[in-house]
């Protein structure tokens, strides 16, 4: 467990299906995940999300990057993406999440 006696899990309070959907449309890949990782993303996304408890509304999620393409060029099969892309990516979701919570 992240924190003892805390939930099990929390959820991202991000429209997470909207912000995959944009990317893609902007023909950037993603996927939509049920996991920010095995230890310290997990621990990051968690703790986020515990403090965000006490804002009410307020947004909150976790966007994993792939490596950068000289990063992915040492591990077979990684995926990559570059750094300027990544920077779109994330830009754009937070765009999308901001846009969709003002509806």
């Amino acid at each position: 467990p992240v924190e003892r006696g805390g939930p099990a899990a929390c959820w991202a309070r991000l429209p997470v299906r909207a912000v995959v959907a944009a990317l893609a449309a902007r023909g950037i890949p993603a996927v939509e995940s049920l996991s920010a990782g095995a230890f310290v993303c997990n621990h990051v996304f968690y703790g986020l999300l515990r403090d965000l408890e006490a804002e009410g509304d307020a947004l909150g999620g976790f966007l994993h990057l792939p490596y950068l393409p000289e990063q992915a060029a040492r591990r077979a099969g990684a995926p990559s993406l570059s750094a300027a892309l990544s920077a779109e990516a994330a830009a754009l979701a937070a765009e999308t999440a901001l846009r969709r919570r003002r509806r």
